[in-house]
């Protein structure tokens, strides 16, 4: 078989760059489309983690303050503190009430900080935090209404409004004032404050070092901001989102470029806010994209090499069949590679093989053509031999009758007579080895008388290539070629030799003299004589045994003929190969071992 040219590009190499270039502007497409999709989503997943947790804030701390009211109302609803407030009874009793109501605030929530209440009407004020708790002290202060905290004093003058004060350590005051029954004058001041704690615990969830959180309060106008630097900033914010109606995003230039995320709905007077620096988005989508980005690229991978094995599977069946066809040679018309599957490299297959078949049935069906004029120049040349063979014959015969009367006349005479009828009978048949090797002893019982004693003949016949079958008269022409140009030719002694058997799966029949030989030139031309090659010249010659091989390549094809080897004053040997088809085994090419099992 061939090999491929080198330099020409194979089909896998060409399917592969082009489905490689296909595959490079498509990932090029969806990586595009997966960074964009990668960031939006990172943004949106991020955005909608985070407004969650924002309305989570916002439902804590009204449920915070809510549960804080609750809390305070055992304090607020004692009949002996409005009494007291209003003048009605005296303070006897009061204080250890309070210190009870008061120490049941601190373990309903940690983050109180301290607790007061003011009564306007005696000036006293009771004020408790956990270092009172803990050590037991008075917490009882009587003030002047002169030295009354401004808070209070707020509070005294708004009765029944709720107060939320932040004070500069991050301190959170809720100031109330509850007036008398029927009246507009406040009875006594509520207030709490809550610790910097509450607003840390608060926003855990949401605090980082590079996020901002702020709170604000619509109906008491309270704002904090989880970052002091950033407290200048809130009154712009607050002003942005009181222009919107629902949660959003909306971005800011502050210190540096800034999403803000907030949560305001209806049902709360709460709104929060996240400001997220735009870098935190882009680091989030960096940290996503290299993690996302690795499983892309495994998957890339993957698809190549599901790729390249897709294509090796397209290829290397079109591959063979390329190889398989280049082998294809006037000496070798065949194609050896075949291919079981039934799709479309199948039926590619499939039509190739019944193409060369077709091509090599009508060039036999050519050959076949051709064979009726051939056979026609043959017998034409083939009767220059006969005149000649049958003059001799009847000199033979003229003599014997004249120097004797005996047998010999009817045996000389039935040989010719069975060698001319074998020669006139089967030529547009086909004969086995036995009648041609017959037909041959028939010859050489006739030269036989002509040289005498002079002349040696050796014939050998394997048994199993008797019923070989074969084209008629091969070997006569071979053995005359030799007595006219070798043997005739030679002083003393000569000695011809027919031997046929089996070799390599081919019938051998090899015609060995003592001859005088040929030159090599003309031995050159006799091996290198085809169909295409014109015979002009006098069979009995050297171009006897080119008309031998235009024959058996006529018949069987290039891989069968003849060969010639000759050396001067040595002898000349010629060999003819043809196929082994046994007549017994339906015409079938048969082997060594298959004639030895029909023997």
């Amino acid at each position: 078989m061939r090999k491929r040219k080198k330099g020409r590009r194979t089909l896998f190499q060409i399917l592969f760059r082009d489905f490689a270039a296909i595959f490079v502007v498509m990932v090029m497409i969806l990586v595009t489309l997966f960074f964009a999709f990668s960031f939006y989503r990172s943004k949106k997943d991020y955005l909608e983690y985070n407004q969650m947790l924002l309305k989570s804030i916002e439902s804590r701390l009204d449920s915070y303050f809510t549960g804080m009211e609750e809390a305070s109302k055992p304090i607020l609803s004692s009949q002996l503190l409005w009494n007291t407030a209003m003048g009605l009874r005296e303070e006897e009793g009061l204080e250890d009430q309070l210190r009870i109501s008061f120490s049941n605030l601190y373990y309903y929530s940690y983050h109180i900080k301290s607790v007061r209440l003011y009564l306007p009407e005696t000036g006293r004020l009771y004020s408790m935090d956990r270092n009172v708790l803990v050590n037991n002290t008075p917490f009882v202060n009587f003030y002047e209404e002169s030295q009354v905290p401004e808070n209070i004093q707020e509070a005294i003058s708004e009765p029944g409004r709720y107060e939320y004060q932040m004070g500069q350590s991050g301190d959170l005051s809720v100031t109330a004032g509850f007036s008398q029954p029927f009246k507009r004058k406040v009875a006594f001041v509520y207030q709490y404050t809550l610790a910097e704690s509450f607003w840390e615990d608060l926003i855990e969830d949401l605090k980082t070092e590079e996020e901002t959180v702020m709170i604000f309060n619509s109906s008491h106008d309270l704002s904090y901001c989880s970052r002091e630097e950033l407290q200048s900033y809130l009154p712009v914010i607050r002003e942005k989102i009181e222009e919107r109606q629902t949660s959003g995003t909306f971005h800011i230039n502050l210190d540096e470029q800034f999403l803000v995320e907030y949560s305001k709905w209806e049902g709360s007077d709460w709104i929060v806010v996240k400001a997220i620096p735009l870098r935190r988005l882009y680091s989030n989508f960096t940290t996503n994209l290299s993690v996302y980005g690795g499983y892309t690229l495994l998957a890339l991978l993957i698809l190549a090499g599901i790729l390249a094995s897709l294509t090796r599977k397209i290829s290397n069946p079109i591959g063979r069949l390329t190889e398989g066809l280049e082998a294809v040679t006037p000496d070798h018309f065949e194609l050896d590679v075949y291919y079981e599957k039934d799709d479309e490299i199948g039926a590619l297959y499939r039509k190739c093989h019944e193409n060369i078949n077709m091509i090599r049935n009508l060039i036999k069906k050519e050959y076949q053509m051709n064979l009726s004029e051939k056979e026609a120049r043959l017998k034409i040349l083939q009767l220059q031999l006969n005149p000649h063979f049958i003059y001799n014959v009847l000199q033979l015969l003229s003599n014997i009758a004249v120097e004797s009367d005996n047998r010999e006349i009817e045996e000389v005479t039935d040989a010719f007579g069975l060698l001319l009828r074998y020669n006139l009978a089967n030529e547009n048949r086909k004969v086995c080895v036995a009648e041609e090797m017959q037909a041959l002893n028939n010859y050489f019982f006739i030269v036989q008388k002509t040289y005498g004693k002079r002349l040696e003949i050796s014939t050998e016949m394997e048994e199993q290539v008797k019923t070989l079958e074969m084209i008629p008269l091969i070997l006569q022409p071979v053995v005359e070629n030799a007595f006219k140009h070798g043997l005739s030719r030679k002083i003393g002694q000569i000695r011809i030799s027919v031997k046929a058997f089996l070799e390599d799966g081919c019938l051998k029949l090899i015609v060995q003299d003592n001859g005088i030989g040929m030159d090599q030139e003309e031995v050159r031309r006799i091996n290198q004589f085809g169909l295409k090659d014109n015979i002009n010249e006098d069979i009995i010659g050297g171009k006897g045994l080119a008309l031998i091989q235009s024959r058996i390549e006529l018949e069987y094809g290039k891989p069968y003929g003849i060969h010639a080897e000759s050396m001067f004053n040595i002898g000349t040997t010629v060999t003819v190969t043809l196929p082994a088809v046994d007549r017994t085994n339906q015409g079938k090419e048969t082997t060594d071992e298959s004639n030895t099992d029909n023997i």
